[in-house]
């Protein structure tokens, strides 16, 4: 599953989950086996969702912030920009 991208429809409903859980309060853990491509495309929509950011932007400050490998591959920035 390693450079793999998540469905669609799926990747939209964890995003806005995620952002629900966070206002009621919440923590959220967010991984997967690399921590990079996955992971970061989830929480590349996260900082894109809730600090109102473009897709390539939210990818830049997720690198800045996390892991410069984060988002591996044109699939996965693709959903980020897409969001």
């Amino acid at each position: 599953l390693d450079f793999q991208i998540i469905p669609k429809e799926s990747y939209k409903k964890v995003i806005y989950y995620i952002v629900a859980m966070l206002k009621r309060g919440l923590s959220v853990s967010v991984g997967c086996y690399g921590g990079h491509g996955r992971t970061g495309t989830v929480l590349a929509g996260l900082i894109k969702v809730i600090e109102n950011v473009s897709g390539q932007e939210a990818i830049t400050l997720l690198r800045d912030r996390y892991c410069s490998k984060a988002v591996e591959t044109d699939g996965q920035r693709d959903m980020v920009n897409k969001l």
